[in-house]
């Protein structure tokens, strides 16, 4: 008992012990302000690796989304080229003679497809072969249900063909996104005389408004 008091004693003793005078204070204060740097030091740096951290889980986050972003876009890519594929094996008539004559650049000066099927596969397609072709002046795809996403493809043909001047498209289902991508397109098109896109939703009942801002900006 009295070795462990004297533990005690001991340690009370090592303590420091300063006068109650104004160099104490100076130095209490000192001490304190030491203090509140290094707590300051250390809040900043733990701020820092929050930062960082935070930083590095994004730069994952968005690495990931872009992975699955490009699988999705190679998927969707290969799923189109072989319903491409199957539908050219099935192609016959008057859509496989309005194919080869665009291919063979010898197509009459205007073309319509009242009463053909289309179709997402064969509006791809046609639009494909058009891009390329020189000799068709007009065409006639209007009420042939063609969607929104299948409308950026008939835009994107505007991009390389140079000899269209007429392009209907009137009452079909296309939306923002070919609206905005027409509008895109003819910033490198000045052939097109034409363009025939009433009774199509390119706003979304007045709510997505994108697709004319793009679009209107091919005349500014």
């Amino acid at each position: 008992m009295a070795m462990k008091e004297e533990r005690e004693y001991k340690f009370e003793m090592m303590a420091e012990i300063l006068p109650d005078n104004e160099r104490t204070a100076e130095i209490m204060k000192k001490r304190a302000e030491d203090e509140e740097v290094r707590r300051q030091k250390a809040e900043e740096l733990k701020a820092m690796k929050d930062k960082e951290d935070k930083q590095k889980k994004m730069k994952e986050k968005n690495e990931q989304a872009e992975r699955a972003r490009k699988e999705k876009m190679a998927k969707d890519f290969e799923a189109k080229k072989k319903e491409e594929e199957e539908s050219m094996n099935k192609l016959e008539g008057r859509m496989l003679n309005m194919l080869n004559e665009l291919f063979e650049q010898n197509t009459p000066f205007e073309y319509s497809v009242t009463g053909l099927d289309l179709g997402p596969a064969r509006c791809r397609i046609l639009a494909q072969h058009i891009a390329y072709n020189t000799t068709l002046l007009s065409i006639h795809l209007s009420r042939r249900k063609i969607s929104d996403v299948d409308g950026v493809s008939i835009a994107k043909m505007l991009i390389t063909n140079k000899t269209l001047r007429k392009l209907e498209l009137e009452g079909n289902l296309l939306g923002p996104k070919s609206f905005a991508e027409f509008g895109t397109c003819l910033k490198q098109n000045n052939t097109l005389k034409l363009l025939d896109l009433e009774s199509n939703q390119l706003t979304v009942d007045g709510q997505e408004m994108y697709g004319v801002y793009q679009f209107t900006e091919c005349f500014g």
